[in-house]
């Protein structure tokens, strides 16, 4: 069985986006969770990518479709959550391009964290320095369904709304 992450980002990433974990045969497992895409302004301005574009380091994240590798889980818990991460691997899209030199867009992952009372109104989700990031119990429905199935193909299609 195959699964894939739908993931619909707004075009302004000041706004929280949506995701829905869906089945081989089109079934839909998790539907409606909220994910951020957005990139910390402090680290993207200290990276010289002011405007977070996503072509550039430090950038908000880029679209595309992903190949979902399941990581371990890190000690730092405030920047990653408990869980184990996904790391995103540039499949097809503008991801590739971002992956490529001069940008060298590597390492995206999808993760959870520590949530900020500051930012209510992303459901208390941070940015990050370009991954994308879930509330921690969203994190673990989507590795339960992982384990449940071992797909033979994780993906994450990431696209924006206009």
């Amino acid at each position: 069985m195959n699964l894939t992450l739908n993931v619909l980002l707004p075009a302004d990433r000041t706004k929280l986006g949506r995701f829905s974990l869906i089945d081989g045969s089109g079934q839909q497992l998790l539907g409606d969770c909220p994910v951020l895409g957005k990139a910390d302004n402090a680290m993207a301005l200290e990276h010289k990518n002011a405007e977070r574009d996503p072509m550039k380091p430090f950038g908000d994240t880029p679209l595309g479709v992903y190949v979902c590798v399941v990581i371990p889980a890190s000690p730092n818990q405030h920047s990653y959550g408990p869980n184990r991460r996904l790391l995103l691997v540039p499949k097809s899209g503008p991801c590739v391009v971002a992956e490529d030199p001069p940008a060298c867009r590597r390492g995206i992952e999808w993760h959870g964290g520590g949530l900020n009372s500051a930012f209510g109104y992303w459901g208390g989700l941070r940015p990050t320095d370009g991954c994308l990031r879930s509330h921690d119990e969203d994190i673990a429905r989507i590795l339960a369904f992982y384990d449940q199935n071992q797909p033979a193909e994780f993906l994450a299609n990431i696209t924006e709304a206009g």
